[in-house]
């Protein structure tokens, strides 16, 4: 098994990042093309489970070796340690290593020496070690503050620990249907593969807001964890007040949680305290002007719903829908 960690680590992260790329919806797609995406993405899924099956067997017969890596909490306490100039230390799910990667290969671009270095670790047994670096995080985001900062009296950290491994992969996220009316409530079918034993299928609800116009729609469905990272991407928040800091900290989901998103297409521009929708030209026009100081956006958030789980999940999907007029019952008729 450690093999396959030192291989994943190296080189295999880049398959999650072709994955990515493949997933992606592009509109200037030429429509001769969509069937070789459809057949690539099912390969891809395929060759996915494979190797995490793969995985899961050489971890059940043999996991000492992973087991006695360094967790994360002693790379913590290694790093404090050792260092003495600021430094940051970013952790992510393993599926995500190739964030890892890509946020590594920004920060030494075009540096004379190597300033970021990734590095596997193991999901730690010292969660109090963990919960303490987290929060320790937390408070100086907003003690950190530029604005008016009130006195933070206290904090309360509730841990609930288990011996073993409790996670799952999200295999396929169906929706009950592609198509959907305004009002419509949407069931989603999460199919999951715990760690250890048979696939389980969650299922969630999300309603198609009422006035909601016609054409596409894109389902997005996610572990709670994947959903924060996407959502910061895609809708960047630049705090007005020290008010929406904390709302940007209350805003970050775990990976216990799964997550249904409605999104559709909406351009717009990210301002203090929030985004503001705005014809393409204006926007254009904008990022002429200002150039990398204007953050814009492609999609907005019609719908969301989370479901909280007892263990923690990986995995995300994009899929698109179609909005018709009208109700579904007077389709029918």
């Amino acid at each position: 098994a450690m093999e396959s960690v030192d291989w994943y680590s190296t080189l295999g992260w880049q398959l999650d990042q072709a994955g990515e790329q493949l997933f992606k919806e592009t509109s200037d797609l030429p429509p001769q093309l969509h069937r070789i995406r459809a057949r690539l993405r099912r390969g891809y899924l395929r060759t996915v489970d494979r190797v995490s099956r793969a995985f899961s067997e050489l971890l059940a017969a043999d996991s000492s070796k992973v087991f006695a890596m360094p967790s994360a909490g002693d790379t913590l306490a290694a790093e404090l340690e050792q260092q003495t100039i600021p430094t940051a230390l970013v952790f992510l799910d393993a599926c995500r290593l190739d964030l890892g990667q890509r946020l590594a290969g920004m920060l030494n671009d075009g540096e004379p020496a190597q300033r970021a270095t990734v590095s596997a670790t193991v999901a730690s047994s010292q969660a109090a070690a963990e919960a303490s670096a987290f929060s320790t995080a937390v408070v100086a985001y907003l003690e950190g503050s530029t604005f008016e900062v009130p006195d933070i009296e206290s904090i309360a950290i509730s841990l609930e620990t288990i011996e073993g491994l409790e996670t799952a992969t999200i295999l396929d996220i169906v929706p009950e249907r592609r198509v959907v009316h305004p009002g419509d409530e949407l069931a989603v079918h999460f199919r999951l593969r715990p760690h250890r034993g048979a696939e389980i299928i969650h299922t969630v609800k999300v309603r198609v807001p009422e006035g909601i116009p016609e054409g596409r729609i894109d389902l997005v469905g996610a572990d709670g964890a994947a959903w924060t990272a996407y959502d910061l991407q895609m809708r960047p928040l630049r705090p007005a007040n020290f008010a929406d800091e904390v709302r940007l900290v209350n805003s970050l989901d775990g990976a216990t949680s799964l997550v249904a998103v409605l999104e559709r297409r909406d351009v717009g521009v990210a301002v203090a305290g929030g985004t503001v929708s705005a014809p393409p030209s204006v926007v254009i026009q904008m990022q002429a002007a200002l150039g990398p100081n204007l953050d814009t956006v492609a999609y907005s958030v019609v719908a969301k719903v989370e479901a909280k789980m007892s263990f923690p999940i990986s995995g995300a999907q994009r899929i698109p829908l179609t909005v018709r007029a009208g109700s579904r019952e007077s389709e029918t008729r």
